[in-house]
């Protein structure tokens, strides 16, 4: 079958169902596909008039799917040759493990990645091997042997997802390479091990959904790309709620987040992935009558400026926002990533460049993108300075902790969404540091020393009911006015009970503990922080300085030195042991075994100079009690934490909750963290006030209430 004909086959098809937008003057929209139509994947075609505005559109998208294949340079042209000499008589080849099972880097996969790799060559006019015959005899060879004696693995990504769309690649590559007959009905058949079943959410979804159109287009088959393409673009909705905490839920939330295999953050992985799937499908529709609806820009402005932006510093994704796949520089990694597809989105939004421009310039240079979000949907704030930023991450009876279940990736990880803080500065700070942390000793953290099995499985012990599939308690969440927030954790973990308090200013952040009691057989203590060592460490009674970085309170206990770890323990596709020793600064606050009642109250004052923390102080933390945690801001505002109804200053709630209290004008921001209560009665200088709280999927965001002079 010759490329052209295809493509002329091409021009009678609807590629994506049911337009997004007015169908031209004479085009008949086909019907959306029934589930008759779904269960045999599209056999009969609907008839569609061939319009030259149709075959246009077609014709359009078409060549820009093969332009985006084609655009960059081969950089692997120099290999070609020994993989083409190198091919055994059966099609494989010898330097590839067909019986690995690993889950992360499964190296039968490499046999299909050479076979796109050599269509790809194929099909470009500039290789040296353009159409060249020892290739297309390689190519066949290989795929002959992939059918006959396909590799079998239990997970699902490779065989599911990534093999299907390579090989359908290869096949809209190179057509000619497989002509009606054996060779071509095996490479469909491998292609349908995509295909649309429960488990299948989110971006899981859109993978599937962009595999089954690929091979419907290689079939020409107008119904499997009407069933595949609708898939594919009604993912770009906020997710819907029901089953919300099973593992199949996923997509993007009201808060602006993404979330996938359950209500866990997902932005640096499946998120990511999302924004670049929809940044190219939309790029590939953008002018065609298949383009994204004003409905569908807005969801997408929903994740790109509401949500990734606030994960990024200097160009890196925040840890805490990636999840899971923590190896070798993820945040650079992630970052570009999602620059690179907000960019992308920048080129085509009808509404304009700028804010896209504004993002990509916020992290070339000065941060510009100042202020506070809660995430009230994912446990997660971002408070972000001119010149640092801080994150904050814990875990709900609401939201499921980072995983550490699939795969084998970040193994150790069963203690990194609860309470933990990060700091940055310069984007480096953790730079590669997760195969040399102490995983019960994580930033902000207040955890036992459980034990870690350095074992065949990398995982931990502890837990006789395995990995985690949601948080603990409900008291968990944050209250924003734009500028300031306070954050909560009322944590009660594998025998450790504490309640954690996060404040932040807008030079400082302020940790409070307090009701830490454990039953745990293992020491208990909060990490201030554990970074990068870079450069001296000064200190003097009841503070630190490292880093331009201040930290104040009492009992603090300063580690630095050299840590080493193997990225096996956080990469599950790494076999062999890789170690890699870094030299860190670690400021803890122990409490021994079995502590009963414990505190502790911390400044952190980024940019501050040794001399400005020596002079600091924690006059203004008003209250730290099981009842009551409270600081006075720097413009005299107070942030409280009410764990049940009281007084302070003045203010007074009939309800728990969290609190931004701003006396001078009369104005006091408000959320639930239980995401339970429909209403709060609140006072301010003996001014009353009953307010409805914000439900359903907004439960537990910021509200703000106005009293009267």
């Amino acid at each position: 079958m010759k490329l052209h004909l295809l493509l002329h086959a091409c021009t009678v098809l609807t590629l994506f169902g049911t337009p997004l937008m007015p169908a031209p003057s004479g085009v008949a929209k086909p019907p959306a596909p029934t589930a008759r139509t779904m269960e045999s994947e599209g056999t009969r075609l609907h008839e569609v008039e061939r319009t030259p505005e149709l075959r246009r559109d077609i014709q359009t998208i078409i060549g820009r799917l093969r332009k985006q294949w084609l655009k960059s340079p081969l950089k692997q042209q120099d290999e070609l040759p020994g993989i083409i000499a190198s091919q055994l008589p059966d099609g494989s080849f010898p330097d590839i493990d067909y019986q690995d099972k690993t889950a992360n880097l499964w190296r039968p996969a490499e046999h299909i990645k050479r076979i796109r790799l050599l269509c790809r060559a194929w099909a470009d006019p500039a290789s040296p091997l353009h159409h060249d015959a020892t290739l297309a005899a390689c190519v066949q060879k290989a795929v002959q042997r992939w059918c006959k004696n396909t590799p079998q693995y239990s997970g699902f990504w490779w065989t599911d997802m990534f093999i299907p769309q390579s090989l359908a690649e290869a096949m809209l590559l190179a057509p000619e390479l497989f002509p009606e007959g054996p060779l071509r009905e095996g490479a469909l058949l491998i292609c349908k091990r995509s295909r649309v079943i429960p488990k299948y959410t989110g971006n899981n979804l859109v993978f599937v959904a962009q595999n089954i159109f690929l091979r419907g287009l290689f079939e020409e088959n107008l119904a499997l790309l009407d069933y595949a393409a609708n898939i594919l673009t009604r993912e770009i909705r906020l997710a819907p709620m029901e089953h919300a905490t099973e593992w199949t839920f996923g997509g993007i939330r009201q808060d602006g987040f993404y979330h996938q295999h359950g209500p866990q953050i997902q932005m640096g992985n499946y998120g990511r992935e999302f924004l670049d799937n929809i940044a190219r499908w939309a790029s590939i529709w953008h002018g065609t009558r298949w383009q994204l609806t004003p409905q569908q820009w807005d969801t997408m402005h929903l994740l790109a400026f509401d949500g990734f932006p606030w994960t990024l510093w200097k160009g890196r994704m925040d840890l805490l926002a990636i999840g899971r796949q923590l190896w070798h520089d993820p945040g650079l990694n992630k970052g570009r990533s999602v620059l690179a597809s907000l960019k992308a989105l920048g080129r085509i939004d009808p509404q304009g460049p700028a804010k896209y421009e504004d993002i990509q310039k916020c992290n070339q240079g000065q941060n510009t993108l100042v202020g506070n979000r809660m995430f009230w949907n994912s446990e997660y704030m971002s408070h972000r300075r001119p010149e640092w930023m801080a994150s904050i991450r814990a875990n709900s009876t609401r939201v499921r902790p980072i995983e550490d279940d699939v795969v084998w990736d970040n193994g150790l990880g069963r203690y990194f969404s609860d309470g933990t803080f990060l700091l940055h500065r310069t984007g480096q700070e953790y730079l590669d540091i997760t195969p040399c942390w102490d995983w019960t000793r994580l930033p902000g953290t207040t955890l036992p020393a459980t034990p870690v099995a350095h074992t065949k499985n990398r995982r931990f012990t502890y837990s006789a009911n395995g990995s985690r599939q949601l948080g603990e308690t409900s008291f968990v969440g944050g209250c924003s006015d734009g500028m300031h927030g306070v954050f909560v954790f009322h944590q009660n973990l594998d025998g450790v009970q504490a309640r954690k308090a996060y404040f932040c200013d807008e030079d400082a952040i302020y940790l409070l503990g307090t009701g830490i009691t454990s039953k745990s057989p293992y020491p208990v203590a909060t990490t201030v922080n554990c970074c990068l060592l870079e450069g001296p460490v000064a200190k003097g009674k009841n503070w630190f300085h490292h880093d331009s970085v201040g930290y104040v309170g009492t009992g603090m206990k300063l580690f630095t030195g050299e840590a080493t770890g193997d990225w096996r323990f956080v990469h599950g596709g790494q076999k062999e042991e890789s170690l890699v020793t870094k030299n860190l600064f670690r400021l803890t606050i122990e409490h021994g075994i079995a502590p009963r009642k414990a505190v502790y109250a911390v400044g952190v004052f980024p940019g501050a100079s040794p001399e400005e923390t020596s002079r600091r102080s924690l006059k203004n933390i008003l209250c730290n009690t099981p009842d009551i945690q409270a600081v006075r801001l720097a413009d005299q505002s107070i942030a409280a934490v009410f764990y049940r109804p009281g007084t302070l200053l003045g203010f007074h709630t009939d309800s728990p909750g969290v609190f931004l209290i701003q006396k001078q004008t009369h104005t006091v921001s408000s959320a639930d963290p239980t995401h339970r209560l429909s209403q709060m009665t609140l006072s301010l200088d003996g001014n009353s006030k009953t307010v409805t709280l914000p439900s359903d999927q907004h439960a537990g965001s910021t509200i703000t209430v106005h009293f009267s002079p």
